[in-house]
């Protein structure tokens, strides 16, 4: 799938060079992103994930992207973080070409976490500094956003415990709310959010969800949710399907416009009751 193909790309991303790096730096905020005429298949055997896609983020917003498994939600993902350049089309910054933009500027500006977040074989400390320096009260807060702080204290060397390889010692949920309290450390003007609170049981991540909305007020967050509660409050959803967008709106106006998102919402009511 896309998710599993961009956790291995993460892990290339890491461990050598890929990207074709750009030479030019933003110097201002980030006002746009366009994805015009997007074309986009995981191998030259595949179909297209992306057939045609455009769509203008807001910036400043909270953006929603939601659709059914295999409609291209997180194949987006890997292409605003470059993991992947498109087959065809051109994916604009301030109506500049992605590639153009160094690649050290363009990942200071953008944090994505994912449903399997990676993690450092190191303590839980270093694995939210990433060797930056922070202060303990700042790394407090954060961990305190992502409801993971309690937890921690109850550890015993608390921020000083090992996590083990890839953050084996922790659940899934753990290890997935303290990546979203390193990723609120830094501050980055867009933060994506790929399924990041999936681990999390529905009143644990309606918690995280309305602290990260109030520590990321008035900047841009992209989330791309299965779990249609994770999204009802965003400024403006986008529903894919078969690699494009095929409804937008806010959640109150696609409930009484959008067919295919009443259709997810009410499979999600059946699936809930069940």
């Amino acid at each position: 799938t896309g998710r599993i193909a961009g956790v291995e790309r993460i892990r290339s991303v890491l461990e050598e060079e890929v990207w074709s790096d750009g030479e030019n730096i933003i110097k201002e905020r980030i006002k746009t992103i366009s994805l015009r005429n997007i074309d986009f298949s995981y191998s030259k055997d595949t179909t297209n994930v992306l057939n045609k896609f455009s769509v203008d983020l807001v910036m400043g917003k909270k953006i929603a992207i939601v659709g059914a498994s295999g409609s291209g939600k997180s194949t987006i993902v890997q292409l605003l973080l470059r993991f992947y350049d498109p087959v065809s089309g051109e994916i604009l910054v301030n109506g500049e070409p992605i590639e153009h933009i160094k690649r050290a500027n363009w990942t200071e500006k953008i944090t994505a976490v994912f449903q399997e977040p990676y993690l450092f074989p190191d303590t839980i400390k270093n694995n939210l500094l990433l060797g930056r320096n922070i202060k303990d009260e700042d790394i407090i807060k954060a961990c305190k956003a992502a409801c993971i702080h309690d937890f921690i204290l109850t550890l015993p060397n608390g921020y000083e415990t090992p996590v083990g390889e890839r953050g084996i010692k922790l659940s899934g949920g753990q290890r997935q709310r303290l990546a979203i309290a390193r990723a609120l450390l830094s501050e980055s003007e867009i933060l994506i959010l790929d399924e990041a609170t999936s681990a999390l049981d529905l009143e644990t991540e309606r918690k995280v969800q309305t602290n990260l909305d109030l520590w990321r007020k008035d900047r841009t967050t992209i989330v791309i949710a299965h779990r249609l509660s994770t999204i009802k409050n965003a400024n403006i959803i986008y529903l894919m399907r078969r690699g494009k967008v095929v409804e937008c709106g806010t959640h109150d106006e696609l409930l009484s416009e959008g067919k295919y998102y009443r259709e997810l919402v009410h499979s999600e009511h059946r699936g809930n009751k069940g």
